[in-house]
């Protein structure tokens, strides 16, 4: 059921996780000055005020250090943990996992769902899910349709920041997904809650402030929610609802990797864990590192320390005129008062290392390989080096990969059946768990696999299809079939083997027997 009017929004314990959500988003957005907010509140020491000092500096994080007025700092984002979360789902991703029928009798169903699986949109839907489940800890995809703009149903992704899932035994029970509309200069705010549960989906359009859910108010009160109203036919304990059709969730929640900080808590346990989890202090060191390095650039721009009679009557001095008058100074003065150039050294490689080392660091921590991010590191490797260190990332994306076959299931299952619901005849139909299958990622250096190949024939410890097979473990059993017919229509006949064994031409005994067995 949809929550009581008046509460607290985020519900607790929730608020506990929507806290964490706030931090992971401000480093995967890059948004500075939201860092500097939310350090700058969190590391305050208990009954002080910000005076800046020793004990100051040791609680702060560098985003959060107040900077004092009057004073430029240059504080530059290094967009680390972004790229780790699109990683993670290019991963996962980049090449879209199988998903099909264990048993399809006519074919129809098995249609009908790649016609929904294989669009644009869907596998848009999962990066993007994918990569905000990365850097939130999960995410939530939810089945939505219109039969006036669309022929199938489709999927939506929505961060762990905007979703409420509630799990029974570890398996998702109910998922309630909001959307939040403001209302210009006031302190009213609208959210519109869409409930998932076994067979309807509840709406709710509540009118409350920034931490308080507020009354419930009609559908047709926002503009946004307004065509809903139609579409409530039913209600269910209420409240209005549209029938799915299915007693199967119209929403999965996928999580991200098990929990760490959470696991001991029976509500928050299976909201999974973010990749950003424990390396933030890294993350604030790294800007700290590229800060400053631009610190040193600024300060190192060419400076020209001029006498002041050089100086035009408004105390500006030209650098582009060609003749001054000449002071009228004793010739001891002369060397103290000439015009000299000032530029402070540039530590560049110092900076490079440490940043590359933080780099490091931060990118194993996350579970991946630094040859997937090699514009984070400085150091060169062999082909051989970059296909053995990917496969951490390949480890990763395999544990990651559990979560989201299951997931994929259920969410296939119940688009099928919502399918035959609302579109009947176009093949949908209850269907058995699908089979969610993903690509292999690391792919070893060709000219190294095709000179294992080479040695393993030669040696004679593998047939040609074994080595079809191993110069293309994607392919299928008729594609490495047709492989071996063309293969064995461009060998040339070997003379010396060619044709049947002939006893007379070897120099068989009269007596033997001419059959050949």
């Amino acid at each position: 059921m949809l929550p009581q009017q008046d509460t607290l929004w985020p519900p607790k314990p929730y608020d506990q996780a929507y806290q964490r959500y706030t931090v992971w988003d401000a480093w995967y957005r890059g948004d500075m000055e939201k860092l500097a907010e939310l350090y700058t509140g969190h590391t305050r020491p208990a009954g002080r005020t910000r005076q800046g000092g020793i004990l100051s500096s040791l609680v702060n994080f560098f985003v959060g250090r107040p900077v004092a007025p009057g004073e430029h700092r240059t504080r530059l984002h290094a967009p680390l943990a972004g790229n780790l979360a699109r990683l993670s789902a290019e991963l996962l991703l980049a090449t879209p996992p199988s998903i099909n029928l264990v048993d399809d009798n006519d074919g129809r169903a098995g249609a009908r769902l790649d016609e929904i699986v294989n669009q644009p949109q869907f596998r848009a839907a999962l990066l993007d899910g994918a990569e905000i489940g990365a850097a939130l800890g999960g995410t939530a995809f939810t089945i939505a349709w219109d039969r006036g703009i669309a022929d199938t149903p489709w999927v939506q992704a929505a961060g762990a920041d905007l979703v409420i899932p509630e799990h029974r035994a570890g398996r998702l029970a109910a998922l309630t997904m909001w959307t939040e509309y403001p209302v210009d200069n006031s302190a009213t705010v609208y959210r519109h809650l869409e409930q998932h549960v076994p067979g309807y989906i509840l709406h709710g359009l509540y009118e409350g402030t920034a931490t308080n859910l507020g009354r419930m108010v009609p559908l047709t009160e926002h503009t946004a929610t307004a065509p809903l109203a139609d579409l409530t036919t039913l209600e269910v304990g209420g409240q209005p609802a549209i029938p799915t059709g299915t007693q199967k969730l119209t929403a999965v929640f996928i999580p991200n990797a098990s929990a760490k900080d959470w696991r001991r808590d029976g509500v928050l346990k299976d909201l999974g864990r973010s990749d950003f989890e424990g390396i933030d202090g890294m993350l604030d060191a790294l800007d700290e590192t590229w800060s400053s390095w631009m610190r040193d650039i600024r300060l190192a721009k060419a400076r020209l320390m001029v006498p002041e009679g050089t100086l035009d009557r408004t105390g500006q001095f030209d650098p582009d005129r060609e003749i001054y008058q000449t002071l009228n100074l004793p010739p001891n003065m002369i060397g103290d008062n000439a015009i000299r150039a000032e530029q402070f050294l540039i530590r560049t490689q110092d900076h490079a290392d440490t940043a590359s080392a933080i780099s490091a660091q931060i990118i194993l921590a996350a579970g991946f390989s630094l040859s997937d991010l090699d514009q984070y590191s400085s150091s060169a490797q062999t082909a051989t080096e970059v296909t053995d260190r990917r496969s951490q990332s390949e480890r990763t994306r395999d544990r990651k990969g559990l979560n989201w076959q299951a997931g994929l299931a259920s969410l296939s299952q119940a688009l099928m059946e919502v399918d035959a619901a609302v579109y009947p005849g176009k093949g949908g139909q209850p269907i058995a768990p699908p089979s969610v299958e993903f690509t292999q990622q690391a792919t070893p250096d060709p000219t190294q696999v095709a000179q294992q190949i080479s040695f393993l024939r030669s040696a004679e410890v593998m047939s040609r299809e074994t080595g079809v097979r191993m110069a293309n473990p994607d392919w299928t059993d008729e594609q490495v079939g047709a492989e071996m017919d063309r293969l064995a229509a461009e060998a040339p006949a070997d003379p010396g083997t060619f044709g049947r064994y002939d006893p007379d031409e070897n120099g068989a005994d009269d007596d033997a027997s001419d059959e050949v067995p």
